[in-house]
């Protein structure tokens, strides 16, 4: 994530390399001596507004084991570079539009809604225009003096308590914070119906894929999602149910839905989401037992 950051900062590429080797170096001795500091990793180094690199990587060390231990970005560079390209995305326009937002607050927001989908980060948004900004759950997870499990939690959220928890205590903290621009950066941001936009080739080939299966049992399928890497999973639940939501009709079980059900069965954040869509519909007759199926999977 440092090497990531200091890339897009637009260090040298001799820059680049004494901090690699700094921190390469860091990590082999990490077992006899503490990890290299920022300042330690910055000193001696010419480069270009280097208080801003150092708040930049000041982020970056917090953030870095929550995008570690994250299921759904499980440290991996592709994601964490696609994060940091929508960050940079929305902070110009966020600037073209005179928006006084700052990097932090929309980094934050980034990483919620890669990490609990598009359900999930459409019922914060419906909250913060609900409560003109100010969501008072958000004000209940920064306070240490409330016990987290006395919080009444959105569904869309219980996906993950424990990356809930540990992403209410990143900064910066929001109670105090109006967040309605920057959910409205978020909606303006991305593409209509696609929160979550940092979806690599893989995951909407297998979106494809699992949106074209009509029978219960794909071998092919079944192949595709085992060799798509499991941080994808959620990216790729949350584009089925994006086409899911422009059927209009469903008296008639729709092509894909026994996609979405072979993945379901392959993690439980995804069966959870698939539930919460399918639980929200008119019941039908074949739908019953698809939901008994997915509440054992759970």
């Amino acid at each position: 994530l440092m090497m990531l950051t200091a890339q897009d900062h637009g260090v040298t590429d001799a820059q680049l390399e004494t901090i690699r080797c700094a921190l390469e170096e860091s990590l082999r001795l990490s077992w006899k001596q503490p990890q290299i500091t920022i300042d330690e990793l910055l000193q001696d180094h010419a480069i270009e507004k280097h208080s801003e690199l150092r708040s930049k990587f000041v982020v970056a060390e917090q953030l870095a084991p929550l995008l570690a231990e994250s299921t759904n970005i499980n440290g991996n560079p592709r994601i964490v570079k696609r994060l940091l390209n929508q960050v940079k995305m929305r902070k110009k326009t966020a600037h073209r539009r005179g928006m006084q937002l700052d990097e932090k607050t929309i980094t934050k927001l980034v990483i919620f809604e890669r990490c609990l989908g598009t359900q999930a980060t459409n019922k914060l948004y419906e909250l913060i225009d609900k409560e003109k900004g100010f969501p008072k759950v958000l004000a209940e997870l920064e306070n240490s003096e409330v016990e987290f499990d006395e919080i009444k939690l959105p569904e869309e959220w219980k996906l993950d308590l424990a990356f809930i928890d540990k992403w209410s205590k990143l900064p910066p903290m929001f109670t105090e914070v109006d967040l309605t621009p920057a959910a409205y950066l978020s909606r303006e941001s991305i593409p209509m119906g696609a929160v979550n936009a940092v979806m690599s080739g893989a995951a909407q080939k297998l979106v494809e894929d699992l949106m074209k299966q009509k029978v219960r049992v794909s071998g092919v399928n079944s192949t595709a999602i085992t060799t798509t890497p499991k941080e994808e999973y959620m990216s790729v639940m949350d584009g089925l149910i994006e086409n899911f939501k422009l059927i209009g009709d469903w008296t008639e079980r729709p092509t894909g839905i026994y996609g979405a059900v072979l993945l379901a069965k392959q993690d439980d954040k995804c069966c959870l989401s698939l539930l919460t869509f399918l639980k929200s519909l008119p019941r039908q007759r074949w739908l019953n037992p698809i939901l008994k199926e997915l509440e054992g999977t759970k």
